[in-house]
């Protein structure tokens, strides 16, 4: 009997204008169509890009001690140039920008909590420094505690001196006057940054 289809193995894929029809195996189809590319050894194969040791630092810890440091200095800068932008429209001081921060895992995350916060400590306690310093040389030039024994007696201004100028006061003045004048982020106002550090 004739065989409608004659099944044969194509040669090296012969073309398809053969005369005679066939019908293809898999495995011959298989060696006709185009396959995977074939993988190269170590030295020539393609690198998944990765973070370097020295790329994740950078991300993780550098940045986010920068953008600490840069915040810091934007509120300086904010208090310098308040009264020549209100009067003359005129800067003295130029802001620091913010790098970007990358955030993929959860210790990605730890770190940079971690770097922020302990830069943040450093500048929050300067702070702090800054408003004791001032308080105290305000007491002391108004003669605040001798005002204040006229009018309540010795004991209670030297309670209230003393509560005025001591390191946990200063310190939460100065948490409250920082983020008071430091830049706004997104959903910030200035009065609700100064009743959280206040709390």
């Amino acid at each position: 009997m004739k065989p409608e289809h004659i099944i044969r193995e194509p040669d090296n894929c012969p073309e398809l204008t053969d005369a005679l029809p066939r019908v293809l195996t898999a495995n011959a189809l298989h060696e006709c169509l185009p396959g995977p590319p074939a993988r190269t050894s170590k030295a020539g194969a393609e690198k998944v890009p990765t973070d370097s040791p020295a790329a994740w630092l950078k991300n993780n810890l550098l940045n986010p001690i920068w953008n600490s440091g840069a915040e810091a200095y934007n509120t300086t800068s904010n208090v310098i140039n308040y009264l020549p932008d209100k009067l003359a429209h005129k800067q003295l001081l130029s802001k620091a920008s913010l790098v970007p921060v990358k955030q993929t895992n959860w210790l990605d995350c730890a770190t940079q909590s971690i770097a922020s916060g302990l830069t943040g400590a450093l500048v929050y306690g300067a702070a702090g420094k800054l408003a004791g310093g001032v308080m105290r040389a305000c007491a002391t030039s108004l003669r605040l505690e001798g005002a204040c024994a006229a009018i309540a007696g010795e004991h209670k201004a030297a309670r209230a001196y003393q509560l005025l100028t001591c390191d946990s006061s200063t310190q939460v003045l100065g948490a409250v006057a920082y983020d008071g004048l430091r830049d706004l982020h997104g959903g910030e106002t200035r009065l609700g940054n100064m009743v959280g550090s206040a709390a």
